[in-house]
């Protein structure tokens, strides 16, 4: 798999990542094997803003495959936490590497 990785640059990349997060919810059949579009939210609106002051670009990043589309992105919560949020279909052993590296 021929990923690309950078990171979340700007409110269109946080809108894609919140439809990312929708449609992985849903091929989860609802099970919450990654974050849900309300702790996005509340983690960028409130526990980034107020609490932790992450800078996006410097804190968020993005695995695209070649024709844009998301395969996972890495987000913290608290300090040295980190959260893999990955499409179900593209779960592998060397893209979760790749994403804790």
């Amino acid at each position: 798999m021929n990923l690309s990785i950078r990171p979340c640059q700007n409110d269109d990349d946080y809108w894609r990542i919140r439809a990312f997060l929708r449609d992985v919810f849903a091929r989860n059949q609802r099970r919450e094997q990654s974050w849900q579009l309300a702790r996005l939210d509340y983690w960028r609106y409130f526990g980034n803003e107020c609490l932790e002051h992450y800078a996006l670009d410097q804190a968020v990043t993005l695995f695209e495959l070649a024709d844009g589309r998301i395969a996972g992105v890495v987000t913290p919560e608290s300090r040295g936490h980190a959260y893999l949020l990955v499409d179900p279909d593209l779960r592998t052993p060397e893209l979760e590497r790749a994403m804790l590296e």
